[in-house]
């Protein structure tokens, strides 16, 4: 498959792009550095490229959906697990007050803008024509609520305009990852790479 991904970083026809330096304390930051990441690959004349399952985990979920909502266009499909996507939120679920020290609370203004502007949810726009995005949870996610990503596969699906799918994918065995068993781990990977291989059209994982 020539698809470039990421994950640590960009690989493409042996060559690499280090993502492992972005600073998540910069949410804002690294999603932009990682809508950037895309172009060196784009310039290898492959196709638009695709974040692959690895860290895009809670906060790196802000990354993923900060590329997603800032440069729809670069990507032909996108995996967001368990990520914090409304992040003026997260602040009033169990775990989120252990997370205020990082990244500030929505209590005062300063913390209030820098949540805002890190909080994917509240940039997705309007009639935008958005990539085929897949989305996860465990139903019981002590880390990131499952309505995180719920709210934001319906932001996305009302908003999108590409007429690509915008699936959610809930495990009610399982919360934020750590402790899947490996058969959960095994079948959630199938389901992610059968996502992206279909919409990186390859032909025998497309609808019949």
């Amino acid at each position: 498959m020539s698809a470039p991904t990421f994950g640590a970083g960009v690989n493409f026809k042996g060559k690499r792009v280090d993502f492992m330096r972005i600073s998540l304390a910069r949410p804002v930051t690294a999603a932009a550095t990682l809508a950037a990441l895309a172009l060196p690959a784009l310039a290898l004349d492959g196709p638009p490229v695709a974040p692959v399952r690895p860290v895009t985990n809670t906060y790196w979920g802000q990354a993923v959906g900060g590329a997603l909502t800032q440069r729809p266009d670069l990507f032909a499909a996108i995996i967001d697990n368990v990520g914090a996507s409304d992040t003026l939120r997260i602040e009033l679920s169990p775990n989120g007050p252990p997370n205020v020290p990082e990244f500030g609370t929505v209590t005062t203004e300063e913390g209030f803008k820098g949540l805002y502007a890190m909080s994917a949810y509240h940039h997705v726009r309007d009639s935008v024509r958005y990539p085929g995005v897949l989305l996860t949870t465990g139903i019981h996610d002590p880390r990131v609520d499952s309505w995180q990503m719920a709210k934001m596969t319906a932001r996305l699906q009302a908003a999108s305009t590409s007429g690509k799918p915008i699936l959610l994918r809930v495990d009610y065995d399982a919360g934020h990852g750590i402790g899947s068993t490996k058969s959960q781990g095994i079948d959630e990977m199938a389901d992610e790479w059968s996502f992206l291989l279909w919409q990186f059209g390859d032909k025998a994982f497309q609808p019949k």
